[in-house]
């Protein structure tokens, strides 16, 4: 094998992106000492083909990504550097480290980042979402989804899910209990908005404090001329919470035959052996509590790293005469913000808790 070159881009920079998520030199070394069994790249689910890997206690990730993406993200970095400082609650990617790697005539670029999902054990759902209608002939749910704030008591959380009916219970369809069946959260297929059948149900001031902290961050991603970025949201479903039809819900860590016994947990086990780092706290990193606590919500911005070019530019024009422009992702920054923003304030209503309905959202 020929020699292998690692050039470390603005290393000053991400120095101090680290200290800010509390994590020092010889800490972030460590996170990257991997034995052997744990060297293997992971495919991406998306289109760009990207290969990811863990770090050590499963809080960092790298991936690899394109030139052009090195590129933006080099002139983005100042402005993005000054919005983290200035905004302790951003739930922007947080980067860490960006290297070029040279392999004979081989290139390659990694660029090194927080997980999203790394407080919690186990996720039920995950959705990438970027506020587009879907195409005709892709429309399954999206109706439902506007409707559905305006019926009565709606903050009772019932999402379309595989269930399975104890039929040894006693009692009315309502009061048995359906099990509901939870999955490995690298094996949980990520659903996009043709799929989004739910909302998130937030209290009023926890809503209302997530919404201004996303709206600061898509300001920032508009003037920076970014597009196409995705709002990534995992949900953990308590163990025991109730729907809007009044059963009672209750999530496993495992699915296994009925009158089986489950041999271990179906999720993603974290050394406990390891000391675990201990980042600067935000106040979504924990994840944030549903109305009437039934489900955990890990949110973050992802994808952040595309410009609106003139190869954009073409496929918009074109695109334009086969789709309406509101089920594009390819649109101009200004235009792209502004519709991510209202679709995110329509997916996490405004809850009225006086006449348990949901205030319009504009």
């Amino acid at each position: 094998m020929g020699t292998v070159t690692v050039h470390e881009y603005a290393p000053e920079v991400f120095r101090f992106l680290r200290q800010l998520d509390g994590l020092g030199e010889d800490m972030f070394a460590d996170e990257w000492t991997l034995p052997e069994d744990r060297l293997a790249l992971e495919l991406g689910e998306g289109r760009s083909m990207a290969l990811f890997l863990k770090s050590k206690s499963m809080d960092l990730m790298c991936k690899t990504i394109a030139e052009e993406e090195v590129n933006v993200l080099l002139k983005l970095l100042p402005q993005y550097t000054e919005h983290l400082s200035r905004n302790t609650n951003t739930l922007l990617m947080r980067f860490s480290m960006l290297l070029r790697i040279e392999a004979g005539a081989e290139v390659g670029f990694i660029l090194c980042f927080g997980d999203v999902f790394a407080p919690c054990r186990t996720l039920n759902e995950k959705w990438d979402l970027k506020g587009r209608i879907p195409k005709p002939g892709k429309y399954q749910h999206f109706p439902k989804l506007i409707q559905r704030p305006y019926e009565p008591n709606p903050y009772l959380i019932e999402t379309p899910r595989d269930t399975i009916e104890l039929p040894e219970l006693v009692g009315s369809q309502e009061e048995r209990v359906v099990v509901v069946e939870a999955a490995d959260k690298d094996k949980l297929a990520t659903r996009k908005d043709k799929d989004l059948t739910r909302l998130f149900w937030l209290e009023r001031h926890e809503r209302n404090k997530l919404i201004r902290v996303l709206m600061k961050d898509y300001e920032f991603l508009g003037n920076a001329g970014m597009m196409d970025y995705s709002l990534l949201i995992g949900v953990a479903y308590n163990e025991t919470k109730v729907s809007r039809s009044g059963k009672l819900v209750r999530s496993m860590r495992m699915t296994y035959p009925m009158g089986s016994e489950r041999d271990a947990d179906l999720a993603e086990v974290r050394p406990a052996s390891l000391p675990r780092r201990c980042p600067t706290p935000h106040d979504f990193r924990a994840g944030i509590t549903s109305l009437q606590d039934q489900e955990i919500y890990y949110i973050g911005i992802i994808d952040m790293l595309t410009k609106y070019t003139w190869k954009k530019k073409t496929a918009n024009f074109f695109k334009k005469f086969l789709w309406k422009p509101e089920t594009l992702s390819t649109i101009p920054p200004v235009e792209y913000r502004k519709r991510i923003s209202k679709y995110t304030k329509i997916i996490f209503p405004d809850v009225n808790a006086t006449d348990n309905t949901t205030k319009p959202s504009c």
